[in-house]
């Protein structure tokens, strides 16, 4: 991610990420979709941040 732009791209060409996300395909079809926002997820533990939890907060805006 950089500013409004999303990249996808194979990881060993990439720079090491701050944060990751864990989640059920289900969830992240809800999340894009706006079914299901960004704090409920992290609440209902449906998504599982690893590493920096101030980077990971930057996802809700």
């Amino acid at each position: 991610m950089e500013g409004d732009q999303a990249h996808i791209g194979p990881a060993a060409d990439a720079t090491p990420a701050h944060v990751t996300f864990a989640c059920e395909r289900e969830t992240f079809v809800l999340m894009m979709c706006g079914r299901i926002g960004f704090d409920a997820a992290l609440g209902d533990k449906r998504l599982i941040p690893t590493g920096d939890m101030a980077v990971a907060q930057e996802f809700k805006k």
